[in-house]
Parts: C-alpha cells; structure tokens; sequence
C-alpha cells in the first residue's frame, strides 16, 4: 500500500524484520507443554515396558553375558536395542518441561490445596502401573514414580511461601535449610528424578524474574542427563499466558499409559 507523507513522496510500509532480539521464535502454550510431556513420558514407558522387557527380555535379572548378547552388531536385537535406546534418550526432555508446569500451576492457583491433593492422588494411583511398567512387578520399592517429585516440589514451595522472616539473612538461611532438607528427601525415598526436578523447580522459584539465570542454570543442570536440556528449548518457547487449568486429564493419562505399556510389556515377555 502506498500513502502520502513528507514531501509528497510515495510512503512505503516497511518490513518488519524476521527477528527480533527478546522474542522467542515459536511460542508454546500451557497446553502444548502438556502435550508434548506426555508424548515424551510416553517414549519413555514403550522403551522400559515394551521394547526392554517385553521383546528384548531385559530386566532386573539380566545378566552382562545377556545385554552383551543383545547388543551385538549384526544381532537380531540390534534394531529393537537401537530403538529402546533412542525412546530412552527422546524421554528425558520431559524433565524441565514438567518441572516447569509445576512451577506455572503452583504461582498462579488461587489455592494451592487442590493442586496438592491432586498430584498426591496421582501419585498414589500411578504407582503399582508404573513398578508394573519399568520393573515388571506390581509393586517394586526400590524406586518410586516421578509423581511423587512433583508433590514434593510443591510442598517445598507451600513452606516457602509460607514462613518468611524480615530478616535477609534469616530468610535466606531458612529457604538454604528447607532445599536441602527437599533434596534428602528426593534421595531417601528414591524418587526417580526427584533431586533433578526439585532443583529445577527451586531455580525456576528463585530466579522466576531472571529468564537468562534459569535458562543457563537449567541446562547446566540437566546436563548429566543428556538430552535432558533440549527440554529448556521447549520452556523458552512457553509463552506464559494464563490458561484453565488442564483439570484431571493429564493426571488421569499418566498412570493409564503406564498400565497400558506395562500391560503390553508382560504380554510380550
């Protein structure tokens, strides 16, 4: 379109550039971040259930004669170990995706009651699936479900938010004490990525105004689970708009495609 402006010369619209510094180029909402961890959480299961246990036989008994066996180049189980490992490596992006949900949900609920009973109840109800699904056992306690890490990721930040002290310095000591004591209790009950999703969720709380600091921070973090910090690319992307809470769909999908896989993985053994 042509206007007229200065001295009567012709007035071209001008091109915005493709980039622009701040800006992210793809945006996420709340609701694709869901998505995208349970497709990834999904990868996960089919590696550990069935490609693992259900055809390639691996599991709590197996033995180095039999993984070296599995592994061999040019063995029939090439393939099958190529693709659990591949599914295995796809899952770990997931990490950071949820502990940034949980973060999100947690500082914007009215009330943070609901979110807590929740999480307790999934956590609960995903157990004996998810021993099912990665061991083969109806109940293994040797490690517990992810879930449990993100209950108790909440509750680290209900008593944060909860007790502050006018002092600096004591509140600093305070919230030091209150991470470390999360973190034991991540290691004592043996929370499958327990410590990784606390520290996450506890970086995302206290660097929350500071996107560069928890950006940088997370993928140093999540390094020594590498692909791990692929999972940032995704919550750079998160546009941060406020959405209706997902309610129990995404709580009643996670154990019901552990039941699922877990299922099909005994089936197969």
């Amino acid at each position: 379109p042509r206007g007229r402006g200065g001295k009567g010369g012709a007035l071209m619209a001008r091109r915005l550039p493709l980039y622009r510094p701040g800006v992210p180029m793809a945006r996420l909402s709340g609701t694709a971040l869901y998505w995208i961890g349970f497709f990834l959480v999904c990868l996960g299961s089919l590696s550990a259930a069935i490609l693992q246990r259900g055809i390639l036989g691996l599991g709590a008994g197996t033995t180095l004669d039999q993984l070296a066996q599995a592994m061999k180049p040019g063995g029939d189980a090439m393939g099958w170990v190529t693709g659990a490992v591949l599914c295995a490596l796809a899952s770990a992006p997931a990490v950071p995706i949820y502990a940034k949900l949980l973060y999100e949900g947690f500082s914007r609920a009215a009330g943070h009651r609901r979110l807590l009973v929740r999480l307790a109840l999934c956590a609960l109800v995903s157990e004996i699936p998810y021993d099912l699904a990665m061991s083969g056992r109806f109940l293994d306690l040797q490690v517990q479900n992810p879930v449990w890490g993100l209950l108790l990721c909440a509750v680290t930040l209900e008593i944060l938010q909860m007790w502050r002290f006018p002092s600096p310095v004591g509140n600093a000591v305070f919230r030091g004490l209150v991470s470390v004591a999360a973190l034991l209790w991540a290691l004592l009950l043996r929370i499958y990525m327990g410590g990784l999703l606390l520290a996450l969720v506890l970086l995302f709380h206290f660097a929350r105004s500071r996107k560069w600091v928890w950006m940088l921070g997370g993928s140093l973090i999540t390094l020594l689970h590498f692909p791990a910090p692929l999972g940032m690319v995704f919550v750079h992307w998160y546009d941060g708009e406020r959405e209706e809470e997902p309610g129990w769909l995404f709580y009643a999908l996670y154990p019901l495609q552990l039941l699922v896989f877990g299922a099909a993985g005994m089936l197969l053994a």
